[in-house]
């Protein structure tokens, strides 16, 4: 699911940008939306299929909101969804309304939502039948009952779900009437328009069920408690003497036929109701829904707080985050999480460590001298190394003919052809051998630049680097060559994978020297080395080229293992590994520099221990991943 996550991040982050809204993936997180940011959870070795669809669905249902609601109309009256049954009701009547319409516009929304939708309410299914059947619970099951059927043309598996919910056949009654305003709100795309009409039709459903909006509006205007303090009373004391005054539950409504005390402080006409006319909530029992939406699980139900400027549009996404258990994984970086160090731009992102640019610096010169001395020296000259590579392609090479020439080997196959005399059709009696010595390929260099590397094995990987850029430069194969660590400040509990840009495949050629500066510039700077996360990192901007055969070679020297704490990463950076080799879009290889641990995590890898046998080891996997079909 790790390779599939980067697909996912790229598809949240296209979506949020239709309504310019940013993404950021966060450890240990509650998806919610502010109106700025969407908040996601970290994609980890345990995030599901299902949830992977959640992320995307929810992330497209916010994106609608923001497209199509106007959430202004509660705040002028001071509703909130947290606090008033009126602001619930409208909630849930604007979720149905913009997924509508999101779900007219895209096709994929409407398939994904209709895929992950199905589960969540399968789940709020579960809980309410698990509880009391309270009121609040009453309305939200027939709620959704009844929005799920009027929705089936769109999503027939919501439908399908919704029709299992075991719903009071009174509250069904009294929603039936206004199936067809929803319809019409559905097809609404303005976003006052549509925002007016489905808090239109709320007012009305609150109205029928018993309660008066416009009493709601004003004891939510007057009322002298904020949210955060009202939330504070107690739940019991109301309950409690209701319950003692009628001497029966409060979750039970207490129905007559006669005008009672409630029906007078709501202004309630004095007629006696019909038999056929369906029963209403009572004034106790809205104050009980006032204090249970308050408590409301918002991983299962979708609420927008319109009051307070701090938590505007602030939502609960329909996705339900499980951390038991996984407290010790490793959770996974997104690309915004990365500082990225780039030479050939001359760039960083944040500018944290801008220091790392400058290739003049006295460790910079001491790893030249170094790698001049101890490594250069022993190995064959490159020029040899690409004329070897070169033949190998030669001889490795298929040749073909092209048929249908006006030169070359007479085809005695296509001789009929002199008989017609047809023009530019007569003469292409021949054909052509073709030997094809191109590779179609593109290649990414990738160095574990971490504290263990110090010494011989970072000059070894320089080596290999220098060779490798140079040898596809003669072949006219694009080729990148990274590097990876990271930074961690316990202070701030800090963490940034570092990934360093020695050469880009926009970069069509940088020299010898200006690669081995490259290299010895970010040496100033070698901790961690967070492998899983800097391969796919690697993996992602590989992935994307358009050659037939594209390499990945990761050279390292041992363990991954991060500058914070990396319990989880060892075990995350292999399933990362195994999920490219088993995916096959990108072939990847391990080369371990003075060590055996690649052997643990790749399948296809070798060892280094001398910079003798770096040529010797580079023609072989020249050989076997790019030469071979």
């Amino acid at each position: 699911m790790l390779l599939q996550g980067l697909d996912v991040a790229r598809y949240v982050k296209a979506s949020a940008g239709r309504a310019n809204l940013r993404v950021v993936f966060e450890d240990k997180c509650q998806p919610r939306h502010d109106g700025e940011t969407i908040y996601l959870p970290r994609i980890t070795l345990h995030t599901t299929q299902e949830q992977l669809d959640d992320i995307m669905a929810s992330t497209d249902h916010e994106v609608a909101h923001d497209l199509y609601s106007d959430f202004g109309i509660l705040r002028e009256k001071k509703i909130s969804a947290d606090t008033s049954p009126l602001g619930f009701i409208w909630n849930i009547l604007e979720d149905s309304r913009v997924n509508a319409l999101e779900a007219t516009e895209y096709e994929g929304f409407r398939e994904l939502w209709d895929k992950s939708c199905p589960l969540i309410l399968d789940k709020i299914r579960g809980k309410t039948e698990e509880e009391e059947a309270s009121p609040l619970n009453k309305i939200i099951k027939s709620l959704i009952k009844w929005d799920t059927r009027i929705s089936s043309r769109l999503f027939p598996q919501c439908e399908l779900s919704g029709s299992r919910f075991k719903t009071d056949e009174e509250i069904d009654k009294t929603l039936e009437p206004f199936s067809n305003r929803l319809l019409d709100a559905q097809e609404e795309p303005r976003k006052k328009i549509g925002s007016a009409m489905t808090y239109d039709l709320a007012k009305d459903i609150f109205k029928a069920l018993g309660g008066d909006p416009d009493e709601e509006e004003k004891r939510v205007k007057e009322s002298p408690k904020p949210p955060e303090e009202e939330k504070k009373e107690s739940p019991k004391e109301k309950p409690t003497e209701t319950k003692a005054e009628d001497d029966k539950p409060v979750e039970k409504p207490a129905i007559t036929d006669k005008k009672g005390p409630e029906e007078e402080s709501l202004g309630k006409p004095e007629t006696a109701k019909s038999s056929d006319e369906p029963k209403k909530i009572t004034e106790d029992e809205w104050k009980i829904i006032r204090v249970e939406i308050k408590d409301v699980d918002t991983k299962l139900v979708s609420t927008h707080d319109t009051v307070n400027e701090e938590r505007m549009n602030k939502t609960g996404l329909l996705y339900a985050v499980d951390e038991s258990g996984i407290s010790d994984e490793w959770p996974s970086a997104s690309v915004d999480d990365f500082e990225v160090v780039d030479y050939i731009k001359n760039t960083t992102i944040t500018g944290k460590v801008v220091g790392l640019l400058n290739k003049e610096t006295g460790c910079a010169k001491f790893f030249i001298r170094n790698f001049n001395d101890r490594v250069e020296s022993k190995v064959a000259r490159i020029d040899n190394f690409a004329q070897q590579v070169r033949r190998l392609i030669q001889i490795r090479a298929k040749s073909q003919y092209e048929y249908g020439t006006k030169q070359g080997k007479m085809d005695y196959a296509r001789l009929a052809r002199l008989a017609l005399k047809v023009p530019g059709f007569s003469e292409r009696i021949f054909k052509k051998k073709v030997t094809n010595t191109v590779l179609d390929a593109s290649v990414t260099v990738l160095i574990d630049m971490s504290g263990s590397m110090a010494g011989d094995k970072v000059l070894f990987a320089c080596e290999a680097a220098v060779l490798l850029n140079e040898v596809f430069n003669v072949l006219k194969v694009p080729v990148e060559i990274l590097g990876f660590t990271d930074m961690h400040s316990g202070s701030t509990d800090m963490f940034h994978p570092i990934s360093y840009v020695y050469k880009s495949f926009a970069a069509l050629r940088v020299s010898k020297e200006d690669l081995i500066k490259n290299i010895g510039a970010s040496s100033a700077h070698m901790t961690g080395n967070p492998d899983g996360d800097s391969i796919l990192w690697a993996y992602d901007r590989l992935v994307r080229r358009k050659e037939k055969k594209r390499l990945l070679i990761v050279m390292s020297d041992g363990q991954p293992a991060a500058s914070r704490r990396c319990s989880g990463l060892a075990p995350y950076t292999k399933q990362v590994i195994q999920e490219i080799e088993k995916n096959k879009r990108v072939e990847i290889y391990g080369l371990g520099l003075c060590d055996e641990s690649v052997f643990r995590y790749y399948k296809h890898c070798s060892t280094v221990n001398e910079p003798e046998e770096i040529p010797t080891k580079l023609l072989e996997l020249i050989e076997r991943k790019l030469l071979n079909d």
